[in-house]
């Protein structure tokens, strides 16, 4: 024998679909949210972006955004960062050079030891977002004659 539903059972049961759809909708724009790192050279000290000299410094700042723009939401960016010149170190910054825009844990000294012949070298900036996720920003640095470039930045996409 068939059942036949009533009017209400049918609305509840459509009722019982859309809050599943809602539900999958919300889950899918949470994970629209796009973050990415955005790197800045704070100081040069003679270590510019085309211009690797050995024995300097350069500090970097590590900004975390969320779909483009600074997240704003607190969470405590903990930067690293690594090379394919093993002249070129990295430690946690230990003064602040982004003038209170950037937390001074999130920014990194890197130093060219005295004595690289290298003429250019990749520079992997990590860090992990809110939701777990590492984000990567890679540069690279070359010998040349380009003045010093203080300021520019960098964004890495980690599409989902």
């Amino acid at each position: 024998m068939w059942h036949h539903k009533n009017e209400k059972e049918i609305l509840e049961e459509i009722l019982k679909v859309e809050r599943e759809q809602l539900a999958l909708l919300e889950k899918i724009l949470r994970n629209q949210s796009r973050y990415t790192i955005r790197i800045t050279q704070l100081t040069e000290n003679n270590m510019a972006l085309v211009a690797l000299a050995p024995g300097n410094v350069a500090q970097f700042g590590v900004t975390l955004l969320l779909n483009g723009v600074p997240d704003t939401s607190g969470f405590a960016v903990a930067p690293t960062a690594t090379s394919t010149d093993t002249f070129i170190t990295f430690a946690p910054a230990t003064t602040d050079a982004s003038g209170g825009t950037i937390p001074l844990a999130a920014q990194i000294s890197a130093t060219d030891g005295t004595g690289d012949t290298a003429t250019s070298a990749v520079i992997t900036f990590t860090a992990v977002d809110p939701l777990g996720t590492t984000q990567t920003t890679t540069i690279t640095w070359a010998a040349g004659t380009t003045p010093p470039i203080d300021g520019y930045s960098l964004s890495a996409v980690q599409l989902l």
